[in-house]
């Protein structure tokens, strides 16, 4: 081999070890910052279904609920919640898709992972064995939610329900989740 050609196989040697090197640092940073935004979830989630569950007073209850979402929701969606608010009262949640629950269960059953099909989307999941009114039995809850970094810090800015099943539902076993 002469050595031009050595010369050429070391460049492309170091290009692509830089590049890899580039891949791998934008794949952990990546990571890391997925698993913040689980983290706050799953940590929002908790707090917000302990709030419902645990405070009787309705104003306490929309106080509590403000206070969490003026923490860890973008400015737009605490618009588009206020409304909800101003023309559903506490009669229609946006965060739990309506869904009583019970809290250990409701921890027991939580999980966040990435959602791998949209950019800065997670899948928050939980089950409730509370029955509502006029319906019994365990229900399965997948929201799809996403994130936005806002002033250095992750706020969710948007919940749209995946899915709100009974547990029985066969169409659970074919959901991706």
């Amino acid at each position: 081999m002469d050595e031009s050609m050595q010369i050429d196989m070391k460049r492309h040697f170091v290009i692509l070890f830089f590049n890899l090197f580039i891949l791998s640092m934008v794949h952990a940073q990546s990571t890391s910052e997925d698993q913040r935004a689980i983290n706050m979830l799953r940590s929002f989630y908790v707090s917000y279904d302990s709030a419902w569950v645990c405070i009787e007073n309705p104003e306490s209850l929309r106080d509590r609920l403000l206070y969490l979402q003026q923490n860890d929701c973008s400015a737009s969606l605490q618009r588009v919640v206020n409304g909800y608010y101003t023309t559903h009262g506490l009669n229609h949640d946006l965060f739990l898709d309506d869904t009583l629950t019970d809290l250990k269960t409701f921890v027991s059953t939580l999980t966040v992972i990435k959602d791998t099909t949209r950019a800065n989307s997670y899948i928050v999941s939980f089950s409730s064995n509370v029955n509502d009114p006029g319906d019994t039995g365990q229900r399965q809850i997948a929201l799809r939610v996403g994130m936005v970094n806002e002033n250095n810090h992750l706020k969710i800015n948007r919940v749209d329900v995946y899915f709100n099943r009974h547990k029985q539902d066969p169409g659970l076993l074919n959901s991706g989740i």
